[in-house]
C-alpha cells in the first residue's frame, strides 16, 4: 500500500485546489439572523466578510480595521501601511481578522427561494446550526449560492453521525 493511501482525507492538501464541494471561499454579505430557536440575534446588520468553507468548518474573515483595536495596534498598522510593502502574492490571512468559525457538524445549508431575502438581496442562502442559530449569506449569483450550499452540506454529511435508531419515536 502506498503512503498516499494512508493520508487521512481531511489532511490531503492536494484536494484544496479541487474546489466545491471540497472547498469554497469568497466574499459574501453576512447577517446573523437568529441566536436560537425563535430568538433574534442582537446584531442583525449585514456585513461584508470573506467566507471559507473547508475541512468541516466555515470561517468568516474581515479585511477592514477592527474598531476595538488598541491605539498602539492602530499606530503599528498605520506605520506598516505607510512603508513600502508589496501587496498581493502573499498570505491573505496576514491582512484578515478571523470573526469566527462554525463547525458544520449537524448543520443544514439551503438557498432561499426566489426572490431570495428581498428584491434587493435575491441570492441568499441560510446556514442553520444545531443550536437553532441561523446565519444568512448574500452572494452574487445563484450558481455561487448553490456552490456554498453544496459544500456546506457535503461537510455536514461527512461529519454528522446518523441518528440513533429509536432515538426519536412517535410511540
Amino acid at each position: 500500500m502506498s503512503d498516499e493511501a494512508n493520508v487521512p482525507l481531511l489532511e490531503d492538501g492536494s484536494l484544496e485546489l479541487a474546489g466545491p464541494p471540497w472547498v469554497k471561499e469568497g466574499m459574501v454579505t453576512h447577517k446573523h439572523h437568529l441566536d436560537g430557536v425563535a430568538k433574534k440575534a442582537k446584531d442583525r446588520n449585514w456585513t461584508e466578510v470573506f467566507a471559507v468553507v473547508q475541512k468541516g468548518q466555515m470561517s468568516l474573515f474581515s479585511f477592514t480595521a477592527n474598531k476595538s483595536m488598541g491605539r498602539k495596534s492602530k499606530m503599528a498598522r498605520n506605520a506598516a501601511k505607510s512603508s513600502t510593502v508589496a501587496v498581493g502574492g502573499g498570505n491573505w490571512q496576514d491582512n484578515a481578522t478571523n470573526l469566527g468559525t462554525f463547525s458544520l457538524r449537524q448543520t443544514l445549508a439551503s438557498a432561499l427561494p426566489s426572490p431570495g431575502y428581498s428584491r434587493t438581496r435575491p441570492h441568499v442562502w441560510a446556514l442553520s446550526l444545531p443550536t437553532g442559530a441561523v446565519h444568512l449569506f448574500q452572494v452574487g449569483t445563484p450558481e455561487i449560492s448553490k456552490e456554498f450550499v453544496t459544500t456546506a452540506n457535503y461537510w455536514s454529511a461527512r461529519l454528522s453521525t446518523h441518528p440513533l435508531i429509536g432515538g426519536i419515536s412517535n410511540i
